[in-house]
């Protein structure tokens, strides 16, 4: 029992880790960052060219700075998804597409490990043999009962 919920905290643990460097990574792409005039963007990944990121964030801050007031208030406050769905509502994937091709990679990355989903498709396993054996167990005692009454009689 202890070395599954052992299993458990470390592929637990290890999804943690893995969103901690994907934050890492991506963490600029969060509204907060994108519309903040003062930010600098630090990331020196190759995955995209700085200068065109940077002229693509201004141009997003002005769409924002002329939707609804309160539209942009509450932008700077939510997360990558209600920014990409802003762009999306707005039609304005041709005005940013580096920004909107990042959003779309940062929001599908899937932060799981195929040893996790193993592991519990063992554990599911488990569960089935046990089950199989109660019920197995659950019926040899259910007929002994029988057999002993019938002979009681």
């Amino acid at each position: 029992m202890f070395s599954l919920l052992d299993r458990v905290i470390e592929e637990l643990t290890l999804r943690f880790q893995q969103l901690h460097a994907l934050a890492e990574k991506y963490g600029f792409l969060t509204p907060f960052n994108l519309l903040n005039d003062k930010y600098k963007c630090q990331t020196d990944h190759g995955d995209f060219d700085k200068e065109v990121f940077i002229t693509e964030t201004k141009r997003l801050q002005h769409f924002i700075a002329v939707a609804d007031i309160e539209e942009a208030i509450k932008m700077r406050k939510t997360g990558p998804l209600k920014l990409f769905q802003f762009i999306q509502k707005y039609n304005l994937a041709n005005s940013v597409p580096n920004t909107i091709i990042m959003l779309r990679i940062f929001l599908t990355i899937a932060v799981s490990v195929a040893t996790c989903k193993k592991r519990f498709s063992r554990l599911t396993l488990i569960k089935k043999i046990l089950k199989i054996w109660y019920e197995h167990f659950a019926v040899e005692k259910s007929c002994r009962t029988l057999y002993r009454a019938k002979i009681d009689r």
